[in-house]
């Protein structure tokens, strides 16, 4: 299995549950660009708008049904749904700057930190093999510091 996790793309500065920016849509097309060969099963999203629109343009680019969602305070509950789901395959979890060091945690990588609020471009994949979880940190679309 390979478990993917990112942020959601950029937001807009506006509300209290912001949609993602121009910039956000750029970056979200350039995941599903890069995403493309994985063989994807499923992506996950938070009850947050930003993270919802991340996963529909990746979803709808990879040809997927619609995102799953999961609450973004139980990491347990979208790591448990996944590995029940789709033991043998890849998904993506797309959670917030807060959360993706939760989600490592759960898969038993704890050296995942929070990501600054101006970073954007980190993508993680942990590859399970034979129960043993395997990090791998990747980078993506436009830099960010």
């Amino acid at each position: 299995m390979v478990i993917f996790f990112t942020r959601h793309a950029e937001k807009a500065d506006i509300g209290t549950n912001p949609p993602i920016s121009n910039a956000g849509r750029a970056r979200a097309k350039v995941l599903a660009h890069i995403l493309t060969d994985t063989k994807l099963e499923a992506v996950y999203v938070t009850q947050f708008l930003r993270t919802q629109m991340t996963g529909e343009t990746i979803a709808e680019a990879l040809d997927l049904v619609d995102p799953v969602h999961y609450d973004a305070g139980n990491p347990a509950e979208v790591i448990t749904k996944a590995r029940n789901e789709f033991p043998d395959g890849s998904v993506l979890i797309i959670g917030h700057s807060n959360t993706l060091d939760d989600i490592a945690n759960e898969l038993g990588i704890p050296s995942v930190p929070e990501l600054e609020e101006h970073q954007f471009d980190r993508l993680f994949a942990i590859h399970i093999h034979e129960h043993t979880p395997h990090l791998q940190r990747l980078r993506y679309g436009t830099p960010t510091p």
